[in-house]
């Protein structure tokens, strides 16, 4: 991709002064784009075997979160079931979730560790241990439904990550993305001390208004998107607050996170 243009919309950012890398904000669309960019993505946090026992026990508390997620996708393929792909599937439980529901499941992993422990979730489905621009095996328009959660952040080219998407996804398919909202009430009060910004492994931070630019970029439909607060592990009085919260903030959009959904027209 030009560093000087924006990951998201592409608009002309301007290319980095130098020295330590530092977030350039798109003037178009908003977005925070990381420059200089690494040569690869970092991909040691998710292998460190302490955070990769965190991560799991966190996507158990969380269930509810990857529930809705998935209840999302169902509604927009209109409750069919068929081939779900999880791209960034860490330890398999959304795709475990899915199976229970009727999918046949696929995963991406970059992590080999995570990798594994999805595999040995689920010793039954495709895990590709690799990025999703690397990924192997996985069928052309083979994919009834896609999710990405908490991926596109990550990745070096935003748009070559969404044109793989829609090069898996069938005619009449659904994409959920999630990912931290650069437009939400916490991104603006705190600034450049926003816990998001993290340089390590956080290259491309989005808007509403970027990530309906880059699906148009991609080929996909804008099936619309909502905000999202907390951390989806909420429980007891905290839970009900969190509720509260996040219906305010989502009514607002201005939650610290943001759920995109796409479509791919049947052809």
């Amino acid at each position: 991709m030009d560093p000087a243009s924006c990951g998201y919309c592409g608009g002309a950012i301007g290319p980095a002064t130098g020295g330590a890398p530092a977030y350039l904000r798109c003037p178009w669309c908003g977005s925070l784009n990381l420059r200089p960019l690494p040569h690869a993505e970092n991909n040691e946090y998710f292998d460190d075997p302490e955070a990769i026992e965190r991560m799991d026990a966190a996507d158990l508390r969380r269930r509810g979160f990857l529930a809705e997620r998935l209840s999302r996708l169902e509604e927009a393929v209109a409750g069919k079931r068929g081939r779900l792909l999880d791209v960034g599937c860490a330890t398999g439980r959304l795709m475990e979730l899915a199976t229970s529901r009727g999918w046949e499941v696929s995963g991406v992993e970059l992590s080999p560790t995570l990798a594994r422990k999805a595999a040995e979730l689920l010793p039954d489905a495709q895990i590709v241990s690799a990025g999703i621009m690397e990924a192997q095996g996985l069928p052309p328009e083979g994919f009834q439904a896609i999710a990405a959660l908490d991926v596109v952040e990550h990745v070096l080219d935003p748009l070559a990550f969404a044109q793989r998407l829609r090069e898996l996804l069938a005619p009449g398919g659904a994409v959920l993305l999630h990912t931290p909202n650069t437009s939400g009430l916490r991104a603006r009060l705190q600034g450049e001390r926003w816990n998001m910004r993290i340089s390590a492994y956080h290259y491309h931070l989005g808007t509403p208004e970027g990530f309906r630019a880059l699906a148009r970029r991609a080929g996909f439909a804008s099936l619309g998107h909502r905000t999202t607060s907390g951390t989806g592990q909420e429980a007891g009085t905290a839970r009900l607050a969190f509720r509260l919260k996040n219906s305010l903030l989502r009514g607002l959009g201005l939650g610290n996170g943001m759920e995109l959904l796409w479509g791919r027209p049947g052809d």
